[in-house]
């Protein structure tokens, strides 16, 4: 009888052990997903920066081009 309280007691704290690492490893995939998700929403912004960037130095090269055909 004493044996199977000491296993119970012992199977328990296992579970309990388990149960906390879960719970751990869940936290981290939610705030490594959104981690992910910022760096997605930052490169996103970026790229358009970049791209309306190029844009805006090609109408300036332009029209600096023609200003000195002029």
């Amino acid at each position: 009888m004493q044996h199977s309280k000491r296993r119970r007691a012992e199977l328990q704290a296992r579970i309990q052990d388990f149960e906390e690492r879960k719970r751990n490893f869940q936290q981290f995939i939610v705030d490594n997903l959104q981690k992910i998700k910022r760096q997605h929403k930052h490169f996103t912004e970026c790229r358009f920066a970049q791209i309306v960037a190029r844009n805006v130095m090609a109408d300036i090269l332009k029209h600096t081009k023609a200003m000195r055909e002029r």
